[in-house]
């Protein structure tokens, strides 16, 4: 028998995957095949420790743009443009490594990404770098 939402561990994580038996897995193939897919991606950048109950509207906004990022990287798209605001922030530098690993894939695919960041070694995987601070706004409006 499943189990109940209310008999369902508070604590199952991304990571932690219950094992199901050989009938339950024929029956549920293609949407397991699809859930581990997108597992993955959450693992990719970064975000394998959330538990599977958590609610969205408690997730940092870094949190939440990760998983839009996972969700990107998951349709596979080219010739998009991703802007990102600190995508590296709050993340372990083991987690940043699988971020920056994601990025890449990203434009490897033939996407474009202009990502905001203070993170050195984020700033160092870039092809171009752009520093726009600090004083600009002070001297933007003396320019002709």
């Amino acid at each position: 028998m499943g189990q109940s939402r209310r008999d369902a561990p508070d604590s199952v994580t991304v990571q932690s995957t219950e094992r199901l038996d050989e009938r339950s897995m024929y029956i549920g193939k293609e949407i397991i095949k699809e859930i581990e897919s997108r597992l993955r991606f959450l693992a990719l950048v970064g975000l394998d420790y959330l538990t599977l109950d958590r609610r969205a509207n408690t997730l940092s906004g870094g949190e939440s743009q990760r998983i839009r990022l996972a969700t990107q990287i998951g349709t596979r798209l080219t010739g998009v443009m991703y802007v990102l605001d600190e995508p590296s922030i709050g993340l372990h530098p083991r987690d940043n490594d699988r971020l920056l690993q994601t990025l890449r894939e990203l434009t490897d695919l033939g996407n474009t990404l202009l990502v905001v960041e203070h993170d050195e070694a984020t700033m160092k995987q870039a092809d171009w770098l752009v520093d726009l601070g600090p004083g600009l706004g002070r001297t933007a409006a003396n320019w002709s």
